[in-house]
């Protein structure tokens, strides 16, 4: 047989080429890496054997030795291997060794061209690797060579002076020193530098400085591999070209539950939107053989899922029998999903109701008279559909073709759903069986919960939960348009970033290295406070960011949760947590809804958050910490102050707004207000309020 050394692309599922999609659902052994698009072992044969040989910078590894092993073992075994690897295999992929090795010990292989990073995350990015009138050349370069090697092999120098576009792969570890050498080239510091992190993903971010100032950017803002970052003028074209940002999902992330043969339709679905779908699949669909008689005694057959349809005639194949089976009977789907499923089988339904439950269809089916009647269902599907027809006078018989129960969800895949912006559920068992992987854990869901309908949003609160997004339309596309309008309801009320409230202040001239003035000085505060004894007992940090302060809180002993009202530095401070083996939790809180939390804290510290709200909102959020606050407890706010308005920061707070917002009738009680000043690097520092109010 063959070995196949398969590119993935860079990372859209929907950039995979069609013959790497028909070998992977031909293979009998898939080798596949780490950074291969999210579903694309999904149409593998399900005896497929699937290894894993992953590589990440700065962890886990699986070594090349022990790659090029497994291949030469299955490869000479008969079977055809899959050798299935993010980008194309020849480009900075360590394909070439892989073919020598294969090469060498008599094994036949082919190569499939994937689509490669370096030219796909920048056109993500609007950014073209060449231009007529910018780049008539590009070179791509590796960041990671062979640690082995003496020396580098790379001319520094000769590239610094390459007339067009440099492409680096691997980079952003060493980029600073990459820049450097660039710039000790004659490379000109005012060049366009951009970089691309996670490129062609929902999650990608982009960042365009120059040459000299991109190493600091990326500090900034904590760029990540996998990013490609490049240089040239073509960089700048990118805030002229962006088009990824149009979707009305992108950078939204969504956790899809249901099962996992259904769950990429959806999930396609959702992406081609620009969501970042997180498949955390709480069912599988258990089919339960059921043989099916004569058929043709029923005069109704209702259908309720298209798993159901399938089976159905899957079982009809079973006997011999095909759609003609069904020429006597109408046939009742209890939605367009059902529908369209019996459209397949090429069978058209004759009632489809308006409301997509088994109250709506028996809607649709009243005045109907039915004397026998077939129900093809899960199961475990509630009998308010065949209980009601027999109460009707019909002779009702209910056929479950298939189960469904719960499917283990690994700790990753919980964790993943559990931070998710939306978390959606099709149905009762989704809702049932992702709660029970989850546990405990369902307190610290960060996500809206969306449900496609009154029985699942009833089942949502049995489980103690509240749908926070019903779809109006109880179908998959119900869903998706529910989603929408939910995201950009959500961007509208979305907390801005520190750096974006920083965004056209005066001293934007003046920044040393990207970072806001608050994002530097506030630490210093806030230790003066805990050498003050300011914090006892169990203490929330509103507005943690990479987590910090709550760490500094948490080493004197104290029980801290640090809440992220932006969502997008959890991993961070949950990473900086473990490694200095701190009590500090992080989770994920909606500023002016801190109530979900659940909990009562002793002590509640608010740096920057009071100040990025006003008007009535400021209201709203010191009524959203007295939910969280003990009576009697303390809250801390350092916000900025209005007594040098061109240093401070957007919407500063005078002395009289901070005493009005937390006043005696709010059932607070200032008891002291004091003037602080924010350090910075650079010329000058910032005035603030630092007040320590009593919830009363």
């Amino acid at each position: 047989m063959t070995v196949y050394l398969v590119g993935g692309g860079p990372g859209d599922p929907g950039l995979m080429t069609a013959r790497a999609l028909e070998l992977i659902a031909e293979a009998d052994v898939i080798v596949y890496d780490r950074l291969i698009p999210a579903g694309a072992l999904d149409g593998a044969r399900p005896e497929a054997l699937k290894l894993y040989a992953g590589k990440e910078g700065g962890g886990e590894s699986t070594a090349q030795d022990e790659i090029e092993r497994l291949l030469l073992e299955h490869g000479s075994s008969g079977a055809a291997v899959v050798r299935l690897k993010g980008g194309d295999p020849f480009v900075f992929g360590r394909g070439g060794e892989e073919a020598e090795a294969l090469r060498a010990a008599g094994i036949r292989f082919e190569v499939v061209p994937g689509v490669t990073a370096g030219v796909a995350a920048p056109a993500y990015a609007g950014i073209p690797v060449t231009h007529r009138d910018a780049a008539s050349a590009v070179a791509f370069v590796t960041g990671h060579e062979d640690p082995s090697k003496p020396e580098s092999a790379l001319d520094w120098d000769a590239l610094a002076r390459f007339p067009g576009t440099l492409v680096v792969y691997m980079g952003v570890r060493r980029l600073r020193a990459i820049s450097q050498r660039l710039l000790d080239g004659g490379r000109s510091p005012d060049e366009p530098a951009a970089l691309v992190e996670r490129g062609t993903l929902p999650a990608q971010r982009e960042l365009v400085a120059t040459l000299a100032t991109i190493a600091d950017a990326a500090e900034r803002d904590q760029i990540a591999a996998p990013a490609i970052a490049v240089f040239g003028e073509v960089a700048a074209l990118g805030d002229r070209l962006a088009w990824l940002g149009q979707r009305p999902l992108q950078g939204v992330s969504v956790a899809v539950t249901r099962a996992r043969a259904q769950a990429s339709g959806l999930a396609a679905r959702l992406r081609l939107l620009g969501a970042d779908v997180v498949e955390a699949p709480a069912i599988k669909i258990v089919p339960l053989g059921i043989e099916i008689g004569d058929v043709s005694d029923y005069d109704l057959v209702c259908l309720t899922s298209p798993n159901g349809v399938h089976l159905l005639f899957d079982a009809l194949v079973r006997a011999g029998r095909d759609a003609r089976a069904l020429a006597g009977a109408r046939v009742a789907a209890i939605g367009p999903g059902t529908a369209a499923a019996l459209c397949d089988h090429g069978v058209i339904a004759d009632v489809v109701p308006e409301r997509f439950t088994a109250e709506g269809l028996l809607e649709a089916l009243a005045g109907q008279p039915a004397r026998r009647v077939l129900v093809a269902r899960a199961a475990e599907a509630r009998d308010v559909l065949p209980n009601t027809l027999r109460e009707r006078g019909a002779d009702v018989d209910v056929v479950a073709l298939y189960e469904t129960v719960a499917e283990v969800l690994s700790a990753d895949e919980v964790d993943a759903a559990l931070a998710a912006d939306f978390i959606t559920f099709t149905s009762s068992s989704t809702v049932k069986f992702f709660s029970e992987a989850v546990g405990k854990g369902i307190s610290e869901l960060r996500g809206k919960l969306v449900s496609i309908g009154p029985v699942t949003s009833v089942a949502l609160r049995e489980h103690g939960l509240a749908p926070d997004v019903e779809a109006a339309r109880h179908e998959i596309d119900g869903v998706v348009e529910a989603l929408v309008a939910a995201a950009g309801a959500m961007e509208e009320r979305r907390v801005p970033t520190s750096h974006e409230r920083m965004a056209g202040r005066p001293w934007d001239a003046s920044y040393t290295d990207g970072r806001a003035p608050w994002e530097i000085g506030v630490q210093p505060a806030v230790r003066r406070l805990v050498e003050r004894s300011a914090f006892s007992g169990a203490v929330l940090d509103a507005g943690c960011g990479s987590g910090d302060n709550s760490l500094l809180i948490a080493s004197h002993g104290l029980d801290v949760l640090g809440v992220d009202v932006a969502g997008t530095a959890i991993g961070r401070a949950r990473e900086k947590a473990a490694e200095q083996g701190s009590n500090a939790h992080f989770m994920y809180a909606d500023a002016l809804h801190l109530d979900r939390l659940e909990r009562k804290f002793d002590t509640v510290l608010d740096c920057g958050l009071f100040h990025s709200f006003e008007g009535e909102e400021r209201n709203e959020y010191a009524a959203s910490l007295a939910s969280v606050t003990t009576s009697g407890g303390t809250v801390h706010v350092l916000c900025f102050s209005d007594a040098e308005p061109e240093k401070t920061g957007p919407h500063p707070v005078s002395e009289q707004e901070l005493r009005g917002v937390f006043s005696r009738e709010a059932g607070w009680n200032v008891v002291s207000l004091a003037p602080e000043r924010i350090e910075t690097t650079f010329a000058h520092d910032v005035p603030a309020w630092l007040a320590r109010i009593e919830r009363v």
